[in-house]
């Protein structure tokens, strides 16, 4: 297995991590509406981890199923910051947080998307 994809297990646990972060991140800002992101971070952030781990052990499960959950997460934070954003700029400048935490799961699904295509084969 080339550097690269054996390094990738550690972007899989980072970016796990990162994705519980911010679902908690949301949940403390506004605990009476933040469910969706808890449930997001917690659960898509503990998938990758289980993704890296398997990764690592050089399971095949892995590769298809990091496919499947970028795709979910990039769907559900793209929807999630154009709905945020549309919000606090109708004038609910309560939305701004939340605006800029599913914002940053966007960009770091981006992130680990575009890593993940160009692993070598």
């Amino acid at each position: 297995m080339p550097k690269k994809r054996r390094a990738f297990a550690f972007t899989l646990l980072a970016y796990g991590v990162f994705l519980i972060a911010i679902g908690i991140a949301g949940f403390a800002n506004d605990s009476e509406k933040a469910m969706t992101a808890l449930f997001v971070g917690v659960v898509f952030g503990g998938i990758h981890l289980l993704w890296s781990y398997l990764w690592r052990r050089k399971q095949q499960i892995a590769k298809r199923g990091v496919w499947v959950t970028l795709l979910i997460v990039l769907v559900v934070s793209s929807w999630g910051a154009w709905i945020s954003w549309q919000a606090y700029f109708d004038g609910d400048s309560g939305k701004r947080f939340s605006a800029l935490l599913v914002t940053a799961m966007l960009l770091g699904t981006v992130r680990v998307l575009l890593r993940f295509v160009t692993l070598p084969r």
